[in-house]
């Protein structure tokens, strides 16, 4: 998927982790880019879940500090109460996985209904679908008019002919991103 193997295995393991601790999980940032338009690197994991205040030990399992593993109990805490974010540490390696905290609202929580199950050999883990992924880096690139948002959107539009571009152009004009995505079509 990305250029480091060693972050893939570290995907995969957490990936594996938080389903045995009954967390679901999905997917999204520069890993998911990778998996459907080009290998890159990237500096971090970038992980929905589907977490509450009551599955703040369970997360906390899922990373435990004699393997390496630093994750804030109260930047957990705080992150589940107020559907923010959180880094897990992985100082073995070196790795940053940030979990976001799955939000309320509509298009978050379609995204995540949407999200695929994916293999590679018999590991499976859950990304968003390439659709979603567009609408996600439009929405995040939209304030600052972010170059790199707008190159990897051209890459996934070129990669994926047979992407839903009627649901694309649905959520980016629901959101308020339309005129960006028209703008980036133009280039």
């Amino acid at each position: 998927m990305g250029q480091d193997p060693e972050q893939d295995e570290l995907l995969f393991e957490v990936s594996r982790r938080l389903e045995d601790a009954g967390i679901p999980s999905m997917l999204t940032g520069g890993l998911a880019f990778a998996f459907y338009g080009q290998p890159r690197d990237t500096i971090d994991i970038d992980l929905v879940i589907d977490a509450h205040g009551s599955d703040l030990d369970a997360l906390l399992k899922v990373f435990p500090a004699n393997e390496g593993w630093y994750l804030s109990e109260d930047a957990a805490r705080e992150a589940l109460r107020s559907k923010g974010m959180v880094n897990a540490i992985h100082s073995l390696s070196g790795n940053k996985i940030d979990l976001i905290v799955l939000k309320p609202s509509e298009y978050e929580q379609q995204k995540f209904r949407r999200r695929q199950e994916k293999r590679k050999g018999n590991v499976k883990f859950w990304i968003t679908t390439p659709e979603d992924l567009v609408v996600s880096k439009l929405v995040w690139g939209m304030q600052s008019q972010s170059e790199k948002q707008a190159r990897d959107i051209r890459v996934l539009l070129r990669a994926l002919p047979e992407l839903d571009f009627a649901y694309v152009e649905k959520w980016a004009h629901t959101l308020g991103a339309y005129d960006w995505l028209a703008s980036i079509r133009a280039q």
